[in-house]
């Protein structure tokens, strides 16, 4: 199967009209603004503007498979359970900070993978396409292309990477972490698998996200 088959307010003032607008001392309360109607030139103020939310960063990304709820909106049919209960705390430590919370009996590590966005673009580019985008695919075809990919790795472990260290004179130290030998192997392998669990429930399409 060849890559390149892959899926792939602010009004403005009116002009000032022949008789332009008269002089008046405005009312407490208001302010004066032009308009091209001279009949109405007083107006309460301006409602302060709503701030915008400010967008969380998400620094991870998670590997699904799943089913077209919607047009253009994916529900997954794997994973999403965390590792822990957190639903029945203790009451004299809501918190756990003294204690550790019991593993969630629905948890399914088998279906759970979770990458650096960094590391989530790489593992699209071992497998050919241009960044973990370009993973959002039909199942049966990202199944034909990892399967493929780890056919021709068989005996071929990917290259261990060490951690890089970048640090620039008043700027923050970068650190990026480093890799184990068969990284890439591993985690194609995963997502391999979490696609096939998918299909048995009736996944349609795989993707990270």
């Amino acid at each position: 199967m060849k890559i390149s088959e892959i899926i792939n307010e602010t009004a403005t003032g009116g002009s000032s009209s022949a008789g332009g607008i008269a002089s008046l001392a405005k009312p407490m309360g208001t302010s004066i603004i032009k308009r091209s109607n001279p009949t109405s030139i007083f107006a309460t103020t301006a409602a302060p503007k709503k701030k915008k939310k400010k967008k969380k960063i998400k620094e991870t990304m998670d590997f699904n498979a799943g089913v077209e709820a919607k047009p253009m909106h994916f529900s997954p049919v794997t994973g999403g359970q965390s590792r822990y209960d957190l639903s029945n705390p203790p009451a004299d430590d809501p918190w756990y900070h003294d204690s550790d919370p019991p593993l969630n009996p629905n948890f399914k590590p088998d279906e759970e993978m979770n990458v650096a966005n960094a590391n989530a673009h790489e593992i699209a580019n071992m497998l050919g396409l241009n960044d973990a985008e370009d993973v959002h695919m039909p199942i049966d075809q990202f199944i034909a292309i990892a399967t493929q990919w780890l056919k021709m790795h068989i005996g071929k472990r990917s290259a261990e990477e060490p951690p890089m260290i970048h640090r620039d004179p008043g700027y923050a130290t970068m650190v990026k972490g480093g890799k184990r030998e068969g990284y890439f192997n591993e985690q194609i392998m995963r997502m391999v698998r979490i696609a096939k669990i998918g299909k048995e429930r009736a996944a349609t399409h795989v993707w990270f996200a």
